[in-house]
C-alpha cells in the first residue's frame, strides 16, 4: 500500500507534466499560393452618403487604428502575379487584377 501511496503522485504529477508540455497537432493543406502586390488607401467619407450604398440593417464601422483614424471606406488594388496550385505548379498565367471596397 505504501509502495501504491508514493507512486500515484509521481504518476500524477507526470501525466499533468505531459499534459502541459504536449503541442497541439496542426495540420495545413495548401490549396494555392501567391506572389502579389497590394496597396490599400483608406478614406473618410460622408456618413450618410456611404449609408444608402449599404444593404438595410448594416452601418459603417470607422477605423480605430492610429494611421488610419476615422477611415470608414478602405479601396484594397492587388495584382497577382503568380499563382501556383497545392503541388507548387503554376495554376494561372498571367497577371490577375482585382480591386476590394470594404
Amino acid at each position: 500500500m505504501s509502495h501504491m501511496t508514493s507512486l500515484l503522485p509521481r504518476l500524477l504529477s507526470s501525466s499533468v507534466l505531459a499534459f502541459v508540455l504536449a503541442t497541439p497537432a496542426t495540420a495545413q493543406t495548401v490549396t494555392e499560393w501567391s506572389a502579389e502586390n497590394r496597396v490599400a488607401l483608406r478614406f473618410h467619407v460622408n456618413d450618410a452618403a456611404l449609408q444608402r450604398l449599404l444593404p438595410p440593417g448594416w452601418t459603417s464601422a470607422p477605423s480605430t487604428a492610429p494611421a488610419n483614424r476615422g477611415a470608414n471606406l478602405t479601396v484594397t488594388f492587388i495584382e497577382r502575379q503568380l499563382v501556383l496550385d497545392g503541388q507548387g505548379k503554376q495554376y494561372r498565367a498571367g497577371a490577375s487584377r482585382y480591386i476590394a471596397l470594404v
